[in-house]
């Protein structure tokens, strides 16, 4: 995988982050099974702390552990990604 540790990638990730936490809020989330409600929530939750962490680096001005940072939201958008079409299969 890519090493991301350019400021630029990571303002790209953070706001690809931002984009699936939004749309996660907007779904139908009321209409889901509790133990898909629950796995979905901590996918969000980790994704948000990822991103938090990121953004935290970014402002301290650490160049250092971007690329692991950026790893863990690709990580964690891809956890998400297979969670959603989890999700969406099961209500088909």
């Amino acid at each position: 995988m890519e090493t991301i540790n350019k400021p630029k990638n990571i303002e790209s990730i953070l706001s690809e982050a931002d984009e699936l936490l939004n749309q996660m809020n907007s779904w139908l989330i009321e209409d889901m099974e509790e133990t898909k409600k629950t796995q979905l929530e901590i996918y969000a939750n980790e994704l948000k702390k990822l991103r938090l962490e990121v953004q935290y680096k970014t402002e301290k001005g650490k160049t250092s552990d971007y690329g692991s940072s950026g790893e863990g939201i690709h990580e964690a958008i891809e956890d998400i990604i297979k969670a959603i079409n989890a999700l969406t299969s099961d209500m088909v």
